[in-house]
């Protein structure tokens, strides 16, 4: 383009038709050296504006988008990234924006894959998919219970990992949705981001493999926020104290409205609508494994008597109404899906 102009001045200010033939303007030779030291800065300017994104993030004042929260420090990390790549577009030389495409976009996906490190570094360790395991990592000390009669159960409660202890207890559950919404908002702009570099890629796998790492993050971070919320959330109300000193006194159906609603409200009011159900899902299935060893479990204080049925029976429906969804746009699990504990 930058040569098309050049020669249309040169048209417009020589007679000589001849000499307008032979001109050679070597565009790519007068911008490379300056495209050369733009691209030399690239890291740097990257690591620069990651810092100075997750700086102002300490704070944790999560901004509002379409009615779902995410941290300022990703939203500023993707706008910078945009507007690296329309400078980046705007380039005079399709050869050069060629030869310097592969490491551009590298430094770009690898300041993504940065920012995720450092934040879930923040939170004790990496989170890789499958690593979890509730009842591998998450069994949990119940301090009410006599322990000299747990080891003689078969459905004891083991103590907590204490890394595990303390990753949960450091993330408000606000702050776990907005991780969420943070990667899987960084998953779609990866996927717009995938679109529009493809013509200047031989191959986009660097980037199809970065939206593989932050969908298996955000399955980690679902599966988190389930453990999360019924081991400490909710501990003190459903594993500490339902139905001690019996059913008759304590039960779900008594305590839902507060222990469990507001969690529900959480999710369905904090995360995009296409997440809300996975969520929900994690959530219901730590909290029915839990409320299983409950009921397997009953100590010097919590016991079960034969009238006790019938209220843990309406528990049981209380749980299967509340989790189950009504219809497409509302959240739960699906019709078909077995109630079975």
């Amino acid at each position: 383009m930058l040569e098309t102009t050049l020669k249309g001045i040169a048209e417009e200010y020589l007679e000589d038709s001849n000499l307008i033939d032979n001109i050679f303007i070597d565009v790519d030779g007068w911008i490379r050296p300056l495209i050369k030291n733009w691209m030399n800065e690239i890291p740097q300017a990257l690591n620069s504006t990651l810092k100075r994104c997750l700086d102002l993030d300490k704070e944790f004042h999560p901004i509002e988008k379409e009615k779902v929260f995410y941290s300022s420090s990703i939203m500023d990390l993707f706008a910078f990234i945009n507007s690296r790549f329309v400078f980046f577009t705007s380039f005079p030389s399709d050869k050069i924006k060629g030869e310097y495409s592969s490491y551009f976009i590298s430094n770009l996906v690898k300041s993504i894959e940065k920012y995720f490190e450092i934040v879930n570094s923040s939170i004790g360790r990496q989170l890789k998919e499958n690593e979890l395991d509730p009842f591998d990592h998450m069994e949990i000390t119940m301090e009410i219970f006599d322990k000299t009669i747990l080891k003689k159960k078969k459905y004891e409660l083991l103590p907590m990992n204490d890394m595990i202890k303390r990753i949960l207890n450091l993330q408000s559950r606000t702050k776990l949705l907005v991780m969420i919404n943070n990667a899987i908002y960084a998953k779609e702009k990866l996927i717009e981001f995938e679109s529009r570099v493809k013509f200047y890629l031989p191959s986009t796998l660097v980037i199809s493999n970065l939206q593989n790492h932050l969908q298996s993050l955000i399955d980690s971070y679902i599966q988190y926020f389930g453990i999360k919320v019924v081991y400490c959330d909710i501990k003190s109300s459903f594993i500490e104290n339902l139905y001690i000193p019996n059913a008759s006194v304590s039960n779900l159906v008594r305590i839902g409205n507060q222990v469990l609603d507001p969690i529900l409200n959480d999710i369905v009011s904090g995360v995009p609508f296409d997440y809300v159900n996975l969520i929900v899902h994690s959530f219901f299935l730590t909290l029915v494994r839990v409320y299983e060893k409950i009921l397997l479990g009953a100590t010097r204080k919590r016991k079960y008597y034969p009238n006790n049925t019938e209220i843990i029976l309406e528990d049981i429906d209380y749980l299967e109404n509340l989790f189950s969804r009504k219809d497409s746009t509302s959240f739960g699990l699906s019709p078909d899906c077995n109630f079975i504990l």
